[in-house]
């Protein structure tokens, strides 16, 4: 499996480095989004006054629709050909592994990006660098993990990609309420007494995704 899941992560990483188009598209969408956010913030003197819990809020929304949109681009690569081609040569545990561990890469870097973009248009108001960056790892693989797994089933069964946003609206909220606490900790000095339950309950988050995926995802296989 673990040869399987190489080969599959190959593949995805020498197609991103032969056309390039997901990556750059989604960083034009995300330069292009955090500007337009200065440029009416700035208009509208809302700038000077920018509070950090909107600073937060924006963030996560920009991260989320830019996972959202590459997931969909990364899997509508994959036409009914080449999935009859993967389902005769690979586990549907190492596709969907491979799938996961590589959206949770290139997620990572566009929640990195964005906060570049956000830094130069919009300030840094971040005090704790170290669990910011942790927070971003643990909720970007979050993110990946639902929307990996839920566009897999509208691809798997021909339903419109819409399905995968419905069916990853109430997964999303409890993601997205942990996450922005976690968050509220990097802007300040000192860590509150209940940092490490939020922390510990997006990890656990984490891992039922990824448990899950590894169930569901074979039952859609067969089809």
């Amino acid at each position: 499996m673990l040869k399987e899941i190489f080969i599959l992560l190959q593949k995805e990483f020498k197609n991103e480095l032969t056309k390039k188009t997901s990556l750059l598209s989604i960083l034009l969408y995300i330069a292009s989004i955090s500007y337009l956010l200065f440029f009416l913030m700035k208009t509208q003197g809302a700038l000077v006054k920018l509070e950090v819990k909107f600073w937060n809020m924006l963030y996560w929304v920009i991260v989320l629709f830019s996972i959202i949109n590459s997931i969909y681009i990364n899997f509508s690569k994959d036409n009914k050909a080449r999935m009859l081609y993967y389902f005769n040569m690979f586990r549907p545990e190492s596709f969907i592994l491979s799938k996961l561990i590589y959206q949770s890469f290139f997620s990572t870097i566009i929640a990195l990006f964005t906060y570049l973009f956000f830094g130069i248009w919009l300030g840094n108001p971040i005090e704790n660098n170290v669990i910011f960056l942790l927070t971003i790892l643990i909720a970007t693989n979050a993110f990946s993990s639902i929307y990996t797994l839920m566009t897999a089933i509208s691809f798997q069964t021909n339903q419109s990609t819409l399905l995968s946003s419905i069916l990853g609206f109430p997964i999303t909220i409890p993601i997205i309420i942990f996450t922005t606490k976690l968050c509220r900790e990097a802007f300040s000095e000192s860590i509150s007494s209940h940092f490490y339950t939020t922390l510990f309950s997006l990890i656990g988050f984490n891992f039922i995704l990824i448990f899950l995926s590894i169930i569901l995802f074979p039952f859609l296989w067969k089809e």
